[in-house]
């Protein structure tokens, strides 16, 4: 092989992995913001205590723990329980303060609910489904 087919031969492998490179970086930037959206409209709803947005983004059922109480609980039921809880707290306001994936491939966020009883812990996991996604699991716990 000469100089002149060595590095042709190099181009074409840069091409390729920097193609191969861009790609990935992509699906990685796809994968890890695809919640991004839902955990800005979820802050926002927190902030506010609109319990009615807030169950808007749970699936059919959500897994959900308010301080000592927790169960499984339909849309409606989700929202009478956060409607109480937001009656008797009311926010002031909400921080995000980490988000990542779990091993299982669920999307989480950990946030700060400031009411006027005190701080909260918020977490949440978001999982993507056939219709988009949703909160499978929302916790409230005292800080």
């Amino acid at each position: 092989m000469d100089l002149a087919q060595f590095l042709k031969t190099l181009g074409e492998k840069s091409t390729m992995r920097g193609f191969v490179l861009m790609i990935v970086l992509s699906l990685f930037t796809l994968t890890n913001g695809w919640s991004q959206g839902i955990n800005e409209k979820v802050s926002t709803a927190l902030k506010t205590g609109n319990s009615k947005v807030l169950v808007s983004f749970f699936g059919p059922t959500v897994d959900m723990a308010i301080l000592e109480v927790s169960n499984v609980y339909s849309k409606p039921q989700a929202e009478q329980v956060l409607k109480n809880f937001f009656a008797k707290h009311q926010p002031t306001d909400f921080s995000l303060v980490h988000k990542g994936a779990s091993k299982l491939g669920m999307q989480y966020a950990i946030g700060n609910l400031t009411t006027s009883k005190g701080t909260f812990r918020i977490s949440y996991y978001v999982r993507k489904g056939d219709n988009g996604e949703f909160i499978k699991e929302f916790r409230i716990d005292a800080n």
